[in-house]
């Protein structure tokens, strides 16, 4: 009894090197979600890569649905920025 009483007050250490490796993992998602969006802002125009992106995202659901929000709020900041890479 003592010992699981002693165990749940035990604090979980992180791992420096674990914390790098999620944000590298999350920046390098972040660049290629921002580089689908540039993609479909240079071959539909701004307006129509804006009106596909939010339409493939309200179909979608999980895992795909939320990369697709994701595209969509990228093609949304570009517009919104007006960076077109062009």
């Amino acid at each position: 009894m003592q010992i699981k009483a002693l165990h749940s007050l035990t604090f979980q250490h992180f791992d420096i090197d674990l914390l790098v490796e999620c944000i590298s993992q999350r920046w390098r998602y972040l660049a290629r979600v921002h580089d689908v969006a540039r993609r479909l802002v240079d071959k539909h125009g701004a307006s129509r890569a804006s009106d596909l992106a939010k339409r493939a995202a309200a179909r979608a659901s999980g895992r795909r649905g939320a990369i697709l929000r994701a595209v969509a709020e990228s093609v949304n900041d570009l517009m919104r920025l007006d960076i077109f890479y062009h």
